[in-house]
């Protein structure tokens, strides 16, 4: 993209990924088990280095693998706790 549009891209990211950490900060606040489900955790050189995702990461009491209905299925005694 052109610089001004990459800029603006990139201003949204960061806006949107300090959104989701407000968000997510008010439901730790209210005493929220914050689990989160990525279908890209299973894969091998995965890393949450995405503005979002990292914003989100000091906020998660549990970022699990949901690709398949397998890796869901390992999930079931977790969630069953809630």
């Amino acid at each position: 993209p052109q610089p001004k549009k990459r800029y603006a891209l990139e201003c949204r990211a960061i806006c949107a990924a300090a959104q989701l950490a407000g968000a997510l900060a008010l439901l730790k606040k209210r005493g929220c088990k914050i689990i989160w489900l990525n279908p890209l955790k299973s894969w091998q050189d995965y890393q949450p280095i995405a503005k979002g995702m990292a914003a989100a990461m000091p906020y998660l009491d549990g970022f699990k693998s949901a690709g398949s209905l397998a890796e869901l299925a390992t999930l079931e005694p977790e969630l069953a706790r809630l």
